[in-house]
């Protein structure tokens, strides 16, 4: 499975053989900046710039964990139109 994520703020899960759509997930206000998978490939996480990180469980097909962060830079003075998660990373 391929899993693509963007600006159109939806989480896509294809058929790398076919190129054929087989899941669409949306949930984000805001782009998609980075997408990531769990170590066994049953989750995959996405960050956005709508301050969230979403957690879609696979085989349930449905988001089990949402993380809020805001806008972060906001507090810090920061131009807000740079406020959000842009990169995550997934460990053990």
């Amino acid at each position: 499975v391929l899993a693509t994520a963007g600006s159109d703020m939806k989480v896509r899960l294809w058929d790398p053989e076919e190129l054929k759509v087989l899941e669409t997930y949306s949930a984000h206000t805001r782009p998609i900046r980075d997408l990531g998978w769990s170590p066994d490939g049953t989750l995959i996480y996405t960050g956005a710039e709508d301050g969230k990180i979403l957690v879609f469980d696979l085989a349930a097909k449905k988001i089990i964990r949402e993380l809020e962060f805001g806008n972060v830079n906001e507090q810090q003075g920061q131009d807000p139109a740079q406020s959000g998660v842009f990169r995550l990373a997934v460990s053990r």
